[in-house]
């Protein structure tokens, strides 16, 4: 294996699941996120609702979709799914 690489198992419902990993350079967020907004992010990316971002924040769905747009607007992208992939480019390096 790659020096780095480890590999796991999970046994779930009865499946036995094998999980790689792979140590990655830390990263930082785009300068242009505010801390709240990081939060967002990754909880958008993570793939929780509005709803749900605004209840383990102890916010308002309203906040949450106007911190969501506003992280839209700075990152330049349209939806949930671009934003995973703009952030996945940055986690790479590319910063485009």
């Amino acid at each position: 294996m790659p020096a780095g690489l480890r590999a796991s198992h999970v046994e779930l419902g009865g499946e036995t699941y094998v999980v790689l990993s792979y140590p990655v350079a830390q990263w930082d967020w785009p300068a242009l996120l505010t801390a709240a907004e990081q939060e967002v992010a990754l909880a958008v990316v993570g793939g929780s609702t509005n709803e749900e971002i605004a209840s383990s924040r102890a916010t308002s769905v309203r906040t949450v979709a106007h911190q969501v747009a506003s992280i839209y607007a700075k990152m330049g992208v349209s939806s949930r799914a671009e934003l995973a992939a703009k952030l996945a480019g940055v986690a790479r390096g590319n910063r485009s």
